[in-house]
């Protein structure tokens, strides 16, 4: 009797596991049991070795029972091994089932517990209002392979490089300066920081002047030149540093990738993407919410990531949820992922340090040390962080101590209202970029060129020493460290790779010392020493001696032309937002926070302008429009402006430079707009009736079609069909837009 009981428990006790998973599972289904964090996964793994061991036991001491004379024994024997079988038989279907889900859906053999269907469930208390149903409810467990095959492949193979020669280099930090193109195009007035050098360099492809082979990741290449300032005449001193390397683009491959998706759901994300959300919805603006296209860029990431990269995601309001933990792709159903990622809903406040903090505590899951793999955290959001550690301070030292554990950090803005000061100075760090997405479309096809560019930094810590006894570092531009440049040293913590263009031209490819020419001093020679960091550790450098050259106003390539073009540009658009923003001010507490410039305060002084220099914030990112305007004297500074770049883009001949120049002239004609009246012009009057301005919105979109039609008949040539039905979708864009 004593046997007969312990048999009878011993055959329950798998069913009685059974049953507790499918309650387990109906909690995770109705319920806030996460069905996949640390103690759900350890229950289950728990649940299925105890199954085994003791369906083992059934089996085997079944048969020795079997053979025994004793016909009780016998007949005991008998009923273990029979129910150990039932017990394996369902074991034996599971299995078979993923086997013929493998052979007919492809992909590796791999028997997960839970489906990634479960994988983003509630991570939140059933009263915080979250608005993701499907996170929580209609869950079940499954357990089928899932192959992200059908998910991935449109997408992964989509680098197509232009030439056999070699990559290019360019710096961390922006990427792009779209925050600043979409203020004007909505009729806001940006921010002086929406326009870096660094963003505005890796919008154009640059000779950089190189005249020998490399053979190793960095290959510097130096050329110099006297400039005339447009508006002083006096003579300026540049040299451009060309950002080489010797690899090959067609040997160039990122490394398997551990990703984070670190996504700001927090209330600003839900207003309008061509609004301010401190400005309440006005006008006809584009009613698509910032959290629409943070959500569709996630998913066009989510396609560029191969079976063996690993996945995670955390969402961040006033608070932080760990939403999917780290898995495999190949273990993932990334159609289900992307589905409950469309979903998602903005609320609550602004807490970036809680989003960095629990990203943090997940890092912990995943070995550091295993250099097969890169770490990267992307980071969307409109930084405009309100509660929480808001210091700047306290922020930048999350990232820095990221970046310490080799996890660095991209910055993806969202909305024309993107922080672009606070992201600025985020991606300071080693290892850290940013781009604004002003359509999730666009965004898709800048991702299928440069994905793997996007999440591989090749070149860290460059430090450049240049000895001239004739000359000294004035400034530098398009480095984000470009602050922190003496009269002898410019650091640069991070270069990343970037593509080359049929004529060897680097995008984004240079950054550009104005030296300042000691009184009195003879002797042109320039010695730069460069040293770097591999990504292996290895430090190697580079050291060249050349001279300057006499001739003001002469270029050895248009590269270096080019970029003093860009650099002027920029900077008196940045002048003018300052001051802009200045005269806008009404109260005198709020004008305190601008001071007079020490250098340069002449500089304008035929216009009549006393330049400006930019607030120092202390913690507070919510942003607020202003709306576009030029004054007369401004006017007047950036018609100089647009006659010198207008003859220089002839000389260069790069139609990109263009685009440009339909800002300038839509600023002028804002100007123009405003010399007879007093009153602000509204940023989204859809009231006022047609305006210079408004036919100038016409041309650049005429233009814009012009590029992409062009660019589709290129792909179709090339029989290149994935981006010619991106291209598609963009011309469809404008149509609607128009």
């Amino acid at each position: 009797r004593r046997q007969l009981g312990r048999t009878n428990i011993m055959i329950s006790l798998p069913t009685l596991i059974v049953l507790g998973v499918i309650l387990l599972v109906l909690a995770d289904a109705f319920g806030n049991f996460y069905i996949v964090s640390d103690l759900g996964e350890f229950i289950l793994k728990l649940a299925g070795l105890s199954w085994l061991i003791i369906s083992g036991y059934l089996f085997f001491s079944g048969i020795f029972h079997w053979g025994s004379s004793e016909p009780h024994v016998k007949n005991l024997g008998r009923r273990k091994f029979w129910w150990s079988l039932s017990h394996f038989s369902i074991v034996g279907i599971w299995i078979f089932y993923n086997l013929i889900q493998t052979i007919a859906f492809g992909g590796d053999v791999g028997v997960i517990l839970t489906a990634d269907s479960s994988d983003m469930m509630n991570v939140m208390p059933a009263t915080s209002g979250f608005n993701l149903t499907s996170f929580s409810a209609g869950s079940a467990m499954t357990t089928n392979v899932v192959s992200p095959k059908s998910f991935t492949d449109s997408f992964h193979e989509t680098t197509v490089f232009e030439s056999d020669g070699t990559i290019g280099l360019s710096v961390g930090g922006a990427k792009d300066v779209n925050n600043f193109r979409e203020n004007i195009k909505n009729n806001y007035l940006p921010e002086p920081t929406d326009v870096s050098y660094e963003g505005l360099f890796y919008d154009y492809y640059f000779d950089t002047g190189r005249t020998q082979s490399c053979d190793k990741l960095f290959c510097p290449s130096y050329t110099t030149a006297i400039s005339p300032d447009p508006y002083t005449g006096e003579d300026q001193y540049f040299i451009s540093v060309g950002l080489n390397s010797g690899i090959k683009q067609a040997d160039f491959a990122r490394k398997k990738l551990n990703l984070m998706v670190v996504l700001d759901i927090s209330g600003s994300m839900m207003s309008s993407f061509t609004n301010y959300y401190y400005d309440g919805q006005k006008g006809d603006h584009d009613t698509r919410s910032k959290m629409e296209i943070a959500n569709e860029t996630i998913t066009n990431l989510m396609e560029h990531l191969s079976d063996d990269d690993r996945l995670s995601v955390v969402l961040f309001d006033h608070d932080a949820y760990l939403a999917k933990p780290f898995r495999m792709v190949k273990n993932t159903d990334m159609d289900a992922i992307a589905k409950h990622i469309l979903e998602i809903k903005a609320r609550g406040g602004t807490d970036m340090s809680a989003g960095i903090a629990t990203a943090m505590q997940e890092w912990k899951n995943i070995d550091l040390k295993d250099t097969d793999y890169e770490n990267r955290i992307i980071f969307l959001t409109d930084a405009m962080p309100n509660s929480g550690d808001t210091s700047e301070r306290g922020l930048f030292g999350k990232i820095r101590e990221l970046a310490l554990d080799r996890i660095y950090t991209t910055f993806i803005g969202v909305g024309v209202d993107l922080n672009s000061e606070l992201i600025g100075e985020l991606t300071k760090v080693k290892g850290a970029n940013y781009y604004a997405v002003h359509s999730a479309l666009d965004f898709k096809r800048r991702l299928a060129d440069e994905f793997e560019f996007m999440v591989t930094p090749l070149v860290f810590d460059l430090n450049l020493i240049v000895e001239a006894p004739g000359f000294e570092i004035q400034k530098v531009y398009g480095s984000p460290e470009a602050d922190e440049a003496t009269g002898r040293i410019m650091s640069v913590n991070t270069l990343f790779p970037s593509s080359s263009n049929s004529s060897g031209e680097n995008r984004g490819g240079l950054v550009l010392l104005q030296m300042k020419k000691r009184s009195g001093a003879t002797n042109d020679q320039v010695r730069i020493r460069t040293t770097y960091q591999q990504r292996d550790g290895q430090r190697d450098g580079d050291e060249k001696t050349f001279t300057f050259t006499n001739q003001p106003d002469v270029y050895p390539n248009t590269g270096l032309q080019k970029g003093i073009v860009l650099t002027r540009y920029a900077s008196v658009l940045k002048d003018w937002m300052l001051n802009e923003r200045y005269s806008q001010m009404t109260l005198a507490q709020d004008r305190l926070q601008y001071k007079t410039a020490q250098i340069g305060s002449d500089y304008y002084r035929e216009y009549g302008i006393r330049p400006i220099t930019w607030p120092i914030t202390d913690g507070n990112w919510e942003r607020g429009s202003r709306p576009l305007t030029v004054s007369p004297a401004y006017r007047e500074v950036l018609t100089t402006l647009r006659n010198y770049f207008s003859a220089q883009q002839k000389q260069i001949g790069d139609d990109e430079m263009l685009q440009e120049l339909d800002i300038l002239d839509y600023l002028i004609l804002q100007g123009d707009s405003q010399l007879d009246t007093t009153p602000v012009i509204e940023s989204n009057a859809s009231d006022q009736k047609q305006t210079p301005a408004d036919d100038k919105q016409k041309q650049i979109r005429e233009r814009r079609r012009a590029q992409l039609e062009e660019s589709l008949a290129q792909y179709l040539r090339e029989h290149d069909y994935t981006k010619a039905q991106i291209i598609m979708e963009a011309l469809q864009e404008l149509d609607e837009e128009e």
